[in-house]
């Protein structure tokens, strides 16, 4: 409802309002989401996951071209008719978790866990967790942002460096599917830590490659990249069984948030010693990320994510 009242915003102040309403709704609903997506289907948490994520990531590519259809059609004015599908989704939504997995008992903390609310387990490998997910959200955002243009520096169209960006967070979100899949089979912190390896030493191929080639590279370092997103989201519930909300919500938005504050070194360094060069940088920093997720990153078997909530009916 905030973002799509802009339109009739009467000043700054109450655009900003509306924009700052709806980013906040945003920020409450995925980690809220992210608990109830892997409360659904607890024996394949990573592939529930990366559906959603997969789903996200949809949207953020048909959504402005929707919103411009729209804008087109009736005038900016009328842009609030975009939030009546998102409230018909919401009420639809809350009426199926409602009857199917009996919201008041999902959210409900047990006496165990009311009285330890407030000790989200951050210590040690969950730390490390946030500060490797930050770096790949760096990694990612940078290259986002600066591979078009290394593309036109080296005599390529404006519309290849589109075309590489497409591809690059495409193949991200179609083999995130398959990752979150295999995650569930074998262990989460390897196939996190093998995606963040594959993705530096795929980057190193693109930047190494002068030709169209090149774009193939990309695409695999943006599978590796955006695959191990949602694999991250699960292994924070599962180092927090009794916070999953809070622990998705502080890798989905923490992590997010540092990682972005890391596109301003690479952009300091893009104006010192050039574009290539930020890029080797960013592509150094998630190699090392990636050994530091084999060492640091817990390894066990995978199994469904369990709270007290789950053992509560069977003792």
């Amino acid at each position: 409802i905030g973002l799509c009242s802009i339109g009739v915003a009467p000043s700054l102040w109450a655009f900003v309002a509306f924009v700052l309403v709806g980013r906040i709704g945003n920020a409450m609903y995925h980690p809220v989401s992210a608990r109830l997506v892997t409360a659904s289907i607890e024996s394949r948490a990573g592939l529930a996951m990366s559906i959603f994520h997969f789903a996200g990531n949809c949207g953020i590519a048909v959504g402005p071209v929707a919103v411009l259809a729209l804008v087109g059609l009736v005038g900016l004015n009328r842009l609030q008719i975009a939030a009546l599908p998102g409230l018909a989704i919401a009420g639809a939504l809350y009426a199926y978790t409602a009857r199917q997995m009996r919201l008041r008992d999902v959210f409900r903390p047990t006496t165990q866990a009311a009285g330890t609310r407030a000790r989200l387990r951050v210590a040690g490998p969950f730390l490390a967790l946030i500060v490797i997910a930050a770096t790949r959200s760096g990694v990612w955002a940078s290259m986002n942002n600066f591979i078009p243009i290394h593309l036109v520096g080296n005599g390529f169209s404006p519309m290849i460096g589109g075309v590489a960006v497409s591809i690059f967070n495409l193949a991200g979100a179609v083999f995130g599917l398959y990752a979150g899949a295999v995650s569930d089979r074998m262990d989460r912190g390897r196939v996190f830590a093998i995606t963040m390896l594959a993705a530096s030493g795929a980057l190193a191929l693109f930047l190494a490659t002068g030709n169209l080639l090149g774009l193939v590279w990309l695409g695999v370092a943006g599978a590796g990249l955006l695959a191990s997103t949602s694999i991250a989201v699960v292994m924070a519930q599962e180092m927090n069984p009794k916070h999953r909300a809070l622990a998705a919500g502080m890798v989905m938005g923490m992590a997010y948030g540092l990682g972005s504050s890391l596109v301003a070194p690479v952009g300091w360094l893009a104006d010192h010693i050039g574009v290539p060069g930020a890029l080797w940088a960013a592509t150094g920093v998630c190699f090392v990320a990636s050994l530091a997720a084999f060492v640091v990153l817990p390894a066990r078997r995978q199994g469904p994510l369990r709270t007290s909530e789950n053992h509560g009916g069977h003792n």
